[in-house]
Parts: structure tokens; C-alpha cells; sequence
């Protein structure tokens, strides 16, 4: 056994990066798998195409059951003089679940934290509606008290999301504001929710559970099934400079231990 099975060296900031570009990814799938329909391309309604060019085309997801959905992208920008809270977000998307709610439709979203060049955060969201369910802009609504949104019918809803989700590697001089979560995903089935969580667990987790177990984190470390059969990290952080920290396998260890001393 080698010592790179027992030890690795982790890029905590290129992790979370990682798990933010996943998550977003994930989302998208989640939501296109729930709807169970094709994706297909039509002409933006109100655009004429000028001479000699032909007229955009925007994405369209038609259900088996014959339902379309489209997907909206929507920014979110902070005027120079708002500091931003974690809160706005989330209170954003909850009026706009409830506004939908009174019209019978579920909320299908992703949204996405950016930082500018000067560090300044905004937010990208890709929201799925149905035809017809008209969205008001979320700054005049008084949604998104902050600043200015700005609301477009979605071209390549994955690629666009995934575009921004993966941008946070070209902003590394700058971190996000302490306690703000940078990914979010909602409206998903319970199913396809529990699938797309099980997913993005550690590979230690997922050799030890099932997607039936539901495993979910354990208060003090470890992750617990929904039956409640406990495991213990099998990692233990030896070392930590800057946002690199060192990890080793204290069970492939202690084998290797073992097996030296026979």
C-alpha cells in the first residue's frame, strides 16, 4: 500500500468550488430529469430577425404529458451603497415560491453566487416556469429591494449556470463575505432530491450506505443512516496551512501499522 492512499493534501477554497460547480450541475440535471421532457429550441416570441440573419432562438423543455416549461435566468446586483446580508437571497426566492404558490405552480430553481473583479457579490438564478406564467421584475416588485435584476429567456440554461459556477476560480484573490452560502437548488421531487444529496456525499459515505439510508451528518462528525447506524470519518486532519490542509486515512494507518508490526 502506498502512502498516497494514506494521505492527501486538500485545496479547501478549489474544493468548495468544486462542490458549488457540482451542486449547480446537478440542480439543472434534477430539474430537466423531474420535468421528463425534451429540450428543443423555438423562436424568442416578440423578435423579428433582421435582414439576412436569422431570428434567436431560445430553449423550450416540453413534458410527456405535453406541459412546456421555460427556463428564465435572472441577476441579482447590489447597488454600490448596500451591503449585502445573507438573508436577501433566500427572502428573495421564498416571496417568489409564495407568489408562484397562489398560482399553483412549483418553484424550480439554481442559483449561483459570483464575485466581480472588485469583489462585489451578485447572483445568478435559473428559475423553470411554465408557459405562460409571466414573472414580474423582481427589483420593481420589491423582491429584491437591493439594487437592479435583470430577467432573460434562457438560450443553454446548463452551460449559462455552469459558466458562473465555475468563474469563482477567476476571482481567488477575493472571498466570499463569511456565512453566505454561494449555491442553492429547490423545487426538486423528493426523489430526485435525495438521489442528487446521496451523489454529492464523500465516496467513504457512499461505499458505506446506500441511497436508501439516507446518510446525512452526525452531530460531533461521522454520518448517521435514517436507521440510525453511525460511521466515523475515516479522515483526520493532521495539518492545516492557509486553505491547505492535510488529511490521513487513520484506518488504512492503523492496518498498515498493524500489518508492519506481525
Amino acid at each position: 500500500m502506498n502512502s498516497e492512499s494514506l494521505a492527501v493534501v486538500t485545496d479547501t477554497r478549489a474544493s468548495r468550488m468544486r462542490r458549488m460547480s457540482q451542486g449547480v450541475i446537478t440542480g439543472c440535471r434534477g430539474h430537466f430529469e423531474d420535468l421528463g421532457g425534451s429540450q428543443i429550441k423555438v423562436k424568442k416570441p416578440g423578435r423579428q430577425a433582421q435582414p439576412g440573419r436569422q431570428a434567436r432562438s431560445v430553449m423550450q423543455i416540453r413534458t410527456e404529458e405535453g406541459l412546456r416549461y421555460k427556463p428564465l435566468f435572472i441577476t441579482c446586483t447590489y447597488r454600490d451603497n448596500v451591503e449585502p446580508s445573507p438573508r436577501d437571497i433566500s427572502r428573495c426566492i421564498s416571496t417568489a415560491r409564495k407568489w408562484c404558490k397562489r398560482r399553483g405552480v412549483t418553484l424550480r430553481y439554481v442559483w449561483v453566487a459570483e464575485l466581480t473583479k472588485r469583489g462585489r457579490l451578485h447572483y445568478h438564478l435559473l428559475l423553470f416556469l411554465p408557459w405562460g406564467t409571466r414573472l414580474p421584475n423582481l427589483d420593481e416588485a420589491g423582491w429584491w429591494p437591493h439594487g437592479w435584476t435583470k430577467i432573460e429567456w434562457a438560450r443553454s440554461p446548463l452551460k449559462y449556470l455552469s459558466k458562473y459556477a465555475s468563474k469563482g476560480q477567476d476571482t481567488a484573490h477575493h472571498k466570499y463575505p463569511k456565512g453566505f452560502r454561494i449555491h442553492g437548488t429547490g423545487g426538486l421531487s423528493e426523489a430526485t432530491a435525495a438521489r442528487r444529496t446521496y451523489e454529492r456525499r464523500p465516496q467513504w459515505v457512499k461505499d458505506l450506505f446506500s441511497l436508501d439510508d439516507r446518510p446525512k451528518p452526525a452531530p460531533g462528525g461521522g454520518y448517521v443512516s435514517v436507521q440510525g447506524e453511525w460511521h466515523p470519518s475515516p479522515w483526520r486532519i493532521v495539518h492545516v496551512e492557509g486553505h491547505h490542509v492535510q488529511m490521513v486515512r487513520i484506518d488504512l494507518l492503523q492496518g498498515v501499522q498493524h500489518a508492519n508490526a506481525a
